[in-house]
């Protein structure tokens, strides 16, 4: 049996605002279609572009089973 898991930290100091996901996945996904980014992916970051340009940053990484995404806001 393998173990899933998920974790979400949120943070908002000033006028920062931090979100971080991060979850596991079994190894058998190809990291190649994990780190692909899909139309919904691209999606988010013309919006985040049209609504705080050059005001936030958006990344998305795979490290072993690990996917990890960091988006930063600052208003």
């Amino acid at each position: 049996i393998y173990a899933f898991f998920i974790s979400i930290t949120i943070e908002q100091s000033n006028k920062n605002f931090e979100l971080e996901v991060c979850n596991n996945f079994e190894k058998h996904t190809s990291k190649k279609s994990m780190e692909s980014s899909g139309i919904g992916i691209e999606n988010i970051r013309n919006n985040l572009q049209l609504v705080y340009p050059n005001k936030h940053e958006l990344e998305i990484s795979v490290q072993d089973d690990l996917y990890l995404v960091k988006l930063k806001i600052e208003s």
